[in-house]
């Protein structure tokens, strides 16, 4: 690998262009949300369980887990969407819950699992059509992401996993632009390193 080429750059296992709704239909899906109209919230749920489950099985590195996450993730967007005050940004502030209820779960797994738990589960979370040399790059990635703080690992896996912009990193990870890419770049590190690239 070339010292200049990002580890993904090649990756088959990134995922898909998501087809998202225009900003107003989100906006007018959550405003009636808040009046309580079940079928806007089945809307939000339908337009945004897709790419918020990948997020947060990609984060987790665990199928089941990042399922349970996804679901709690929109419980508690839907209990709390009088505190949205742009309807039209639903989806990142869905991200920021579920980034931090991903960061609580895996705060939490840190202490109740053994690392080789995590990469065992590894398999779960990625796509079937991923070929397999992709499926070896990214163990290796999870192995090293294993090795830094979870917000490192977080904001990471948001800006390469999911192709998130820096800006929208930061968002969900509440917290600054220079500390989303502090993290990135110790995450980064570890990555190319363990990949067998120079840093």
């Amino acid at each position: 690998m070339k010292s200049s080429e990002h580890p993904l750059s090649n990756a088959s296992a990134t995922p898909a262009l998501r087809v998202l709704p225009a900003a107003s239909e989100v906006a007018a899906w959550v405003l009636a949300a808040r009046e309580g109209d079940r079928s806007a919230m089945h809307a939000l749920y339908a337009k945004h369980v897709h790419y918020m489950s990948g997020l947060c099985i990609r984060l987790l590195r665990d199928r089941e887990l990042g399922l349970e996450v996804t679901q709690e993730a929109f419980v508690l967007a839907f209990e709390r969407l009088s505190e949205l005050r742009e309807p039209a940004a639903f989806r990142g502030w869905l991200s920021q819950i579920a980034v931090r209820t991903a960061r609580a779960t895996m705060a939490q797994r840190r202490t109740d699992a053994p690392p080789s738990d995590a990469e065992r589960k590894l398999a779960g979370a990625l796509r079937v059509d991923t070929s397999a040399e992709a499926r070896s790059e990214l163990r290796a990635i999870q192995v090293a992401l294993s090795r830094v703080p979870d917000d490192a690992a977080i904001a990471w896996s948001l800006r390469y996993l999911e192709d998130e912009p820096l800006d929208a990193v930061a968002a969900a990870c509440g917290c600054s632009l220079a500390t989303a890419k502090r993290w990135i770049d110790a995450a980064d590190h570890e990555v190319r390193r363990t990949l067998g690239a120079t840093p």
